[in-house]
């Protein structure tokens, strides 16, 4: 019976520990002992991960909850009849941005949380998509501040708590992506000195 050995990188992200060993023809209690190794490895993946790791999926997890809670502005601020005073196109043109940015917040979040060691590798896509993402929530800590009309805010304690958590966790995304692209690109600095 012969053993591979595959590397941190290429696995990395779906078992969340070193070198995994695979055998070619295991027999039926070799496969049960990977079985349950695998469902071991899972449950404790937490505490095998690297720091960084981790920190990009604990932002991973913060930007899905932000999205899937993002799900009920249309209806806590009347969107649908606010949108009713525009014109078709531009109520269509509203909605479609909606959802775009829905979309990337949502996509960002999934891919910081199942396969955060692709963003901390140091390559240059791992660095330009930090590096994008850093933007995209140091943008929209800039644009809560500088473009929106507070005059217009719902009164009440939920909002005041809702919108002092969404500037934390904008905060906390531009830090956590733009260390993480600061870092890639040091990677990739000393790679080609």
């Amino acid at each position: 019976m012969s053993v591979k050995l595959l590397s941190w990188q290429r696995f990395s992200h779906w078992m969340g520990q070193g070198p995994v060993r695979l055998v070619d023809q295991p027999s039926a209690s070799a496969t049960r002992n990977i079985c349950r190794g695998q469902l071991l490895t899972r449950s404790i993946v937490m505490t095998l991960l690297p720091p960084e790791e981790w920190i990009l999926r604990a932002a991973g997890i913060g930007q899905v909850v932000l999205a899937l809670a993002s799900l009920a502005i249309p209806r806590e601020l009347n969107w649908v009849a606010q949108t009713k005073l525009l014109r078709p196109l531009t109520r269509q043109v509203f909605w479609t941005y909606a959802g775009y940015i829905w979309f990337s917040n949502m996509s960002s979040g999934l891919l910081s949380t199942f396969l955060p060691g692709s963003l901390v590798d140091g390559s240059p896509l791992a660095v330009a998509v930090s590096g994008f993402i850093a933007i995209w929530w140091a943008a929209r800590l800039a644009i809560q501040f500088t473009c929106f009309d507070r005059s217009d805010v719902p009164a009440g304690t939920r909002f005041a708590v809702a919108e002092a958590a969404l500037v934390t966790l904008f905060v906390a995304l531009t830090i956590t992506y733009s260390w993480t692209a600061l870092s890639g690109l040091t990677v990739l600095w000393s790679v080609s000195e």
